[in-house]
This record gives structure tokens, sequence and C-alpha cells, in this order.
């Protein structure tokens, strides 16, 4: 090992085991998932004494790894993501960010994926995942039930990759966070198709897309989505607050109805806009969603009385309808 890389960090009792930028090669990566998946009584003591210093991190790993970060190690490569099946199943969280991986290397982790039932959160941003990588992202979610948390944030995703990811999302409904952003080139055309599987997905509750290089005219799709999705409750686009968007972000605005979308999942639209009676329990379970939400969500709060009123209105018109 460098010694100019940083430190591993590695925590046993955590399970924790972070070895980010360490200048791992697929050899190396395989020699820890190796040992990894080697019983304690299976250990090779004299394999890690002839890797030196590298044989230290293999003779510190926990016993049960939970955790496995391998950010920046870009020689691990895909020919590293050949070995994934002798991942332990106690691990529930990789990090493959910025590891060298092509379209080969993201196909090998999603065809792992579609059979994992113990990792649920898999991130890889900064590698070369492209239009081709994002279709057999897509193809994985339609089968994976586990994952939680997918991160493949700038990563050179086409539109044309946008629709795959939709594809993904719209059959979908396991999936709680998806990181699209950091990335410019992300635009109003990639938003415009990826809010075709947004619009039907059953599961999603934080989209980021943070980063991205986003009009007020690629919001008015997701405004549009928001319509019929009853699950998404945050949106990250970091808009830089001049004039312009100032005004943007008005009451009215395309932003600002995607906040009171939002602001209804958050309190249950279902309940809001059904037409039967609501519940003692069920008003009681949105005021303290309301109190809940008072020091972190303003707009939330400022929302529950046009809510109202619209449950209201609506269950008048219902009644006056029959």
């Amino acid at each position: 090992m460098n010694s100019q890389c940083p430190q591993p960090n590695i925590k046993p009792s955590e399970g924790f085991v972070h070895l980010g930028f360490q200048k791992l090669n697929d050899k190396a990566f395989k020699s820890i998932l190796t040992k990894m998946g080697t019983p304690l009584r299976e250990e090779r003591p004299r394999k890690c004494r002839r890797l030196g210093e590298f044989g230290k991190i293999l003779s510190i790993l926990p016993r049960e790894v939970k955790y496995l970060n391998v950010v920046g190690n870009k020689n691990i490569g895909d020919a590293g993501t050949e070995h994934l099946h002798l991942l332990p199943p106690s691990v529930q969280d990789l990090d493959m960010s910025d590891c060298g991986l092509t379209v080969r290397g993201i196909r090998n982790i999603c065809e792992y994926m579609k059979t994992n039932t113990s990792i649920t959160r898999l991130i890889m941003w900064g590698n070369s995942i492209g239009n081709e990588g994002a279709r057999h992202v897509s193809d994985m979610l339609l089968v994976n039930k586990t994952l939680r948390i997918l991160c493949i944030m700038g990563s050179k995703i086409g539109p044309e990759g946008f629709d795959h990811i939709s594809r993904g999302l719209a059959h979908n409904s396991t999936l709680h966070t998806i990181f699209l952003g950091n990335d410019q080139n992300v635009g109003d055309e990639h938003i415009r198709r990826l809010s075709k599987g947004l619009a039907v997905n059953r599961g999603l509750e934080v989209l980021d897309l943070a980063g991205a290089g986003i009009t007020n005219k690629g919001l008015e799709p997701i405004e549009m989505a928001l319509r019929t999705n009853y699950h998404l409750k945050n949106i990250w686009i970091n808009h830089p607050m001049n004039e312009v968007d100032k005004i943007r972000l008005g009451p009215g605005t395309t932003w600002r109805k995607i906040c009171s979308w939002m602001a209804m999942n958050d309190l249950d639209r279902k309940i809001l806009l059904k037409h039967e009676a609501i519940s003692t329990a069920e008003w009681h379970a949105i005021l303290v969603k309301c109190h809940e939400a008072r020091n972190t969500n303003a707009i939330s709060i400022c929302s529950v009385a046009s809510l109202i009123s619209y449950r209201h209105l609506t269950r008048k018109d219902h009644e006056q309808e029959n």
C-alpha cells in the first residue's frame, strides 16, 4: 500500500469497512471478498503475511461485515465485479463509487443484485454507467425487492438512459431513495422522460436531482407526475436563489405546486382526498405529522389550511352530485 493513501477505516464491532482510495486492484478486491466470506477456522494466516501491509487489512476485517466502501479504487474496474458472488450475506451497504466501472461492470453488479436479498443501499456514483448501463439498472429494479437506496449520480446518463430508469421505477415499489443529479448535462428532457415512471411509481419517497441542469420547464413534468404519485415526499433541486428564482418559487409557481403535492403526500393524500368522512384517528395522525414538521417543513404547515379547504370542497361537491 502507498504511504500517501488515507488510512483505512475499519470498525470490527460495527461491521464497518471503509477502504476508500487505497489503490486497490481487482485482485486485491477479490482477496478482501474471499477473506470476508471465509469462516474463522478456514483463515490462511501465511497468505495474509505474504501480502505485507495489505495483509494487515485482511487480518483485522470484521467477522461479519455489514458496510463495505471501496470508493475511489479505480483499478478495481470491471474485472473486480466478477467476484461479487464472494460477498457474504451480512453485507447490507455496498459503495463502489468511482471504481473505474463501465457498462460491463454495471451489468455484473446489476445481475448480482437481481438475486441479492441483503443489500439495501447501493452507491455507484462517478462511474461510466451511460445509457446502456442505465438499461441494466432498470432491469435490476424490475426484479429486486430489497434495495432501498440507489445512487447513480454523475454517471454520464443521457435522456435515453433516463427512459430506462423510468421503466424500472414504473414497476418498482420498494426503492425509497434515488440519486440522479450531480451532472449539469441532466436537463429538462431527462426529467420529461423520467416523469413517466414517476407518475405510476408506488414507493419512491426521495428524488435527488441536486446539481442537475434543470430549468423551470423541467419542473412541469414533475408537477404533472405528482398529480398521480401519492408517495414522493422530497425532491432535492439546488436552485441558486437569484431574483429570477425568487419569482419562480413564489406562490402559484410550478415549484410551489410541487411542494404542495409533496406536502399532501407527507400528510397522506389518500385520506385527505377520499370522499368518505375522515375518522378521528386519521385526523389525529395528520395533526401529529403537522406538529412534527413544524420546525422543518414550513410548506407543509402553510398547506394544511388549503388542504383542509380542498378536502371540504371536494366532499361538498360530491354530496351535491348525489
